[in-house]
């Protein structure tokens, strides 16, 4: 629903499946439930959290469908949890950073298909634990910054590979 809930989403989690986005407006979720039939869908899958697609609405959409959720208390906790399921599904050793208070950098990102995206707050530093345990769990030996300079500060790129003893990139686009 909120703009800022979907940059993740671009990600490519689903990649060849389409990413839709909803609100509660009947219309909209007819036409999403058509789309869905049409494309045979066996699963439906809301990204984000409660907030951002209400249960209603995703229990709506699926028609009967199955249904999953990647989704958390906030679009960080969001991009991390779409981040592992696309590892899971598509494994990577490339990883995107992108601030999660401004959507342009990680939308434009969207298109990018050898890593997922984590979105990251404002400001210059380490990231925090959950993010860094993240990264870990990717294996991210490649961490690229969505962005300028004031997006994402090299301080924070560096300081993304912590985890690993040898980085073979950093590089920012």
């Amino acid at each position: 629903r909120s703009t800022l809930d979907r940059p993740s989403a671009a990600s490519d989690v689903y990649k060849r499946q389409p990413i839709v986005l909803v609100d509660s407006s009947s219309p909209a979720i007819a036409t999403i439930r058509q789309l869905a039939t049409d494309l045979q869908v066996d699963r439906v899958v809301a990204l984000g959290g409660p907030g951002a697609v209400s249960d209603a609405v995703l229990q709506n959409v699926a028609n009967g469908k199955a249904t999953t959720r990647l989704g958390g208390q906030n679009r960080y906790e969001t991009s991390r949890e779409i981040a592992l399921e696309s590892a899971r599904l598509q494994p990577s050793t490339h990883a995107y950073l992108a601030r999660g208070d401004v959507f342009a950098d990680a939308v434009s990102g969207g298109h990018l298909r050898n890593g997922p995206i984590l979105l990251v707050p404002r400001g210059c530093g380490a990231l925090d634990k959950n993010t860094m345990h993240t990264l870990a769990k990717l294996n991210a030996f490649q961490v690229t910054a969505l962005g300028g300079y004031a997006a994402i500060c090299d301080e924070t790129l560096h300081l993304s590979l912590i985890h690993i003893s040898e980085p073979t990139r950093l590089r920012r686009i």
